[in-house]
C-alpha cells in the first residue's frame, strides 16, 4: 500500500498546467522535460553508453534545437487533415507527393516478420527449440514449440502477432544464456544468411494490446 500510495503520489497527469506561459507551451515544455524523463528514455541510452564508455548525446534533444521548437507558434502543429503540416511543408521537393502527403502512418511491420520467420528463422527456431533452453524454468517448451513452430496457423493468421511472441522469447532466452553464462548454439551463431523476399505484403497488420 505505501508504494502504491507514493507512486500515485509522484504521477500528476496535470503537473504541466502549473508550468509558466500558455498552455500550450507548456504542454511542449513538460513533454521534452520531465515527460521524457519519466517515459525512461534518458536512463536507457544512459546505460546504453556506459557499457560501451562512451558519453550519450541525443541530437534531437540540443538546446538550441529544444528552445527554437519551444518557440514555434502552435498552429504551425495543426493542420485539419495530416499530422506534422510544418514538416510535410519542409519536405517539399525532396519527397515525392505521394509519400509526403500521404496521411496514413507507414509501416514497416512486413519487414520484421520477414526478418523472424526468414532470415533467422532457423537460428531462432533451434534457439528456442533447444531442450535445455534456459525458458524451460518459466514455459513449458514442449507448448512453446507446438505453439509456434509445430501449428503453422498463428504464422499465417496472425503474423504479426506470432512475431511478436518469438522475437520476444528469443530476446528473453539470449538474456537468460547471458546471466548463467551461457553459449548460444552453433546454429544460432552463425547467422543463417537468405534473402528476404521483396514481395510486398498488405498493410493489414495490427499491434497487440
Amino acid at each position: 500500500q505505501a508504494s502504491a500510495r507514493e507512486l500515485s503520489d509522484s504521477s500528476d497527469p496535470l503537473a504541466w498546467k502549473r508550468l509558466d506561459g500558455p498552455r500550450w507551451w507548456a504542454h511542449a515544455a513538460y513533454g521534452l522535460t520531465r515527460g521524457i524523463e519519466q517515459s525512461g528514455v534518458f536512463e536507457h541510452h544512459r546505460r546504453r553508453s556506459e557499457s560501451a564508455g562512451v558519453e550519450t548525446r541525443l541530437p534531437l534533444l540540443d538546446f538550441d534545437l529544444v528552445e527554437l521548437g519551444l518557440r514555434l507558434e502552435p498552429l504551425s502543429s495543426f493542420d485539419a487533415a495530416r499530422n506534422r503540416p510544418l514538416l510535410r511543408a519542409a519536405m517539399a521537393g525532396e519527397l515525392p507527393d505521394a509519400v509526403r502527403r500521404r496521411p496514413a502512418k507507414a509501416r514497416f511491420d512486413s519487414l520484421l516478420i520477414d526478418c523472424v520467420d526468414v532470415a533467422d528463422r532457423a537460428s531462432i527456431q533451434a534457439l528456442l527449440c533447444d531442450p535445455h533452453a534456459e525458458l524451460g524454468a518459466y514455459a513449458d517448451l514442449g507448448k512453446l514449440r507446438e505453439t509456434f513452430f509445430g501449428d503453422a496457423r498463428l504464422r499465417r493468421e496472425q503474423p504479426f502477432q506470432w512475431m511478436w511472441h518469438v522475437w520476444r522469447m528469443a530476446t528473453a532466452e539470449c538474456w537468460l544464456r547471458a546471466q548463467s553464462g551461457g553459449v548460444l548454439p552453433r546454429t544460432c551463431a552463425a547467422r543463417v544468411r537468405r534473402p528476404i523476399p521483396t514481395t510486398p505484403r498488405a498493410d493489414s497488420y495490427v499491434f497487440p494490446p
